[in-house]
């Protein structure tokens, strides 16, 4: 069972890379390096994702102590062993204003530590 800060929403889509054992797994990466917020946007939160091509693209806010620097470039590639596929980890300063809002609307949140 997964904590309480850990999204238990699947669809069937999503369902094929966001299982609960890798739930588990990003919301322990997300508790270990200060993430209060894991949302995933774009074709991984919707029914048109292609297992065969698609990457994972995640969104991630900071505890305000814990703005890990450098070391962020460094957590994609732990997001990406636990999903078992590409990953493009941004944070939402990160985001294009010009499609901020649109990428953001349809974002389905994996951890939430509030």
């Amino acid at each position: 069972m997964v904590g309480k800060e850990c999204s238990t929403f699947y669809h069937d889509r999503m369902s094929l890379h966001v299982d609960e054992a890798k739930l588990r797994n990003l919301c322990a990466l997300c508790r270990e390096h200060g993430i209060v917020r894991l949302d995933m946007f774009g074709s991984a939160a919707r029914a048109d994702f292609d297992p065969a091509r698609s990457d994972v693209d995640l969104v991630v806010d900071f505890a305000p102590d814990r703005t890990p620097g450098i070391a962020f470039f460094g957590l994609h590639r732990q997001f990406e062993a636990i999903l078992g596929r590409p990953v493009d980890l941004l944070t939402r300063a990160m985001l294009d204003d010009r499609i901020r809002d649109s990428a953001l609307n349809g974002a389905v949140t994996l951890y939430d530590a509030a």
